[in-house]
């Protein structure tokens, strides 16, 4: 191999190899420093929370000195996003509104299911900076709550490890918060076919499935039209709609938590205000004052708008608001199978299955109910022959 150069003369004789390594050296070198300067000129802008390239999330715009604010149109759709699945809905759902209302990615393109994991699994959204080994929290401004985010992660992560729930011709409504109270396995669905063709759809442990548990098989209606008996029995009541609206609005009075403290530095700032102005007022003014009064009232306006900023990110729900959204559970015809699936994924956290009891935990009380059941679950065991048929 032999390098030619249009620009540096290199010599065939002795001399031209050590100009060759000389040059080649050289570019090595310049191309080394110059990554390092990239390098260290993007940690610097990480340690400043600044923009550092590439695509923008949905939701978000970069103004003039290269921070991320809010985009007041992309914004509303990510917390639209974040509520539906939240809430319930599919993925496959929200895909198919969103291309049907023809709204895009950051980048232009269709929505589909890829698109919608990366937005629900990225942490910008929740105010955290991330640049390599770089973390700052609450460092750019929040478009959905912690408490909305962990809660759509947990059900990405609960139907990431869901046994054939999205392929099932048939929904299995408990599917992801179905446990056995034995070994803490989750139930899952499983169907057996009899030879006169009639199918059985029952929940099984996992760990029975590896013959690590005992628990048997639950017929699949019955343990589901249970808890959603329970959970229409609590939202058909006035006095407990109005009890969990009053504890949710308990829950969003906290505010942020970075409020309480801006609130206690600014008293701070405006006492020393005040004791200045006294000073002043006493004839004690030196030749510092004014800078130093000039100082403390800037940094009054910093926290004054550093506190607006953060209640603006508060959701803004009202008491009506969350009995409307209640109320909209209450009236759901329950004939239809997803608006099932709707109100046990909005409603229901987690389910032990017992020997003699149900106890199921509800999104909005930390106490769990309990249906009892023991008579039930001897009379199906007698009578049912599902652990006789033959899976598929």
């Amino acid at each position: 191999m032999r390098v030619i150069s249009a620009t540096e003369p290199i010599s065939e004789d002795p001399t031209g190899i050590l100009v060759e390594g000389i040059l080649e050296a050289n570019a090595e070198y310049y191309s080394a420093d110059l990554a390092e300067k990239v390098n260290r000129g993007l940690t610097e802008n990480a340690l400043k929370c600044i923009f550092n390239g590439g695509t923008i999330p949905c939701g978000y715009c970069i103004d003039e000195e290269q921070h991320y604010q809010i985009d007041p149109v992309q914004a509303p759709v990510v917390q639209e996003m974040f509520l539906r699945y939240a809430g319930g809905e599919t993925m496959t759902e929200i895909v198919e509104d969103l291309n049907a209302r023809c709204l895009r990615t950051a980048a232009g393109n269709r929505f589909n299911k890829n698109s919608l994991t990366r937005i629900f699994s990225n942490r910008k959204y929740i105010g955290e900076y991330r640049y390599k080994d770089i973390v700052f929290s609450d460092a750019m401004p929040a478009i959905v709550t912690k408490e909305l985010f962990e809660r759509v992660s947990a059900r990405l992560k609960s139907n990431k490890h869901a046994m054939g729930k999205s392929k099932a011709p048939e929904r299995y409504l408990l599917t992801t918060k179905l446990f056995c109270g034995t070994c803490k396995c989750m139930l899952v669905g499983d169907s057996a076919n009899k030879p006169n063709g009639v199918i059985y759809r029952y929940y099984k442990c996992a760990g029975a499935k590896r013959h690590e548990c005992d628990r048997k098989a639950v017929r699949k209606d019955w343990i589901e039209d249970k808890v959603v008996e329970l959970v229409t029995s609590i939202i058909h009541n006035e006095e407990n709609l109005c009890h969990i609206a009053d504890e949710l609005m308990v829950l969003l009075s906290k505010g942020s938590e970075l409020i309480p403290v801006l609130e206690a530095q600014l008293k701070e700032v405006r006492k020393s205000i005040r004791n200045m102005m006294r000073a002043i007022e006493q004839g004690i003014i030196t030749r510092n004052t004014k800078d130093h009064l000039l100082e403390l009232e800037a940094e009054e306006d910093r926290l004054v708008a550093n506190i607006q900023a953060e209640e603006e990110k508060l959701p803004k729900i009202s008491r009506e608001m969350i009995l409307f959204a209640l109320h909209r559970f209450s009236n759901l015809n329950l004939s239809i199978a997803k608006n099932k699936e709707q109100l046990i994924d909005g409603m229901v956290k987690a389910i032990l299955l017992y020997d003699d009891r149900i106890v199921v935990y509800l999104t909005f009380k930390d106490e769990p109910l309990t249906i009892p059941t023991a008579d039930e679950l001897r009379d199906m065991e007698n009578s049912s022959d599902i652990d006789a048929a033959v899976s598929p």
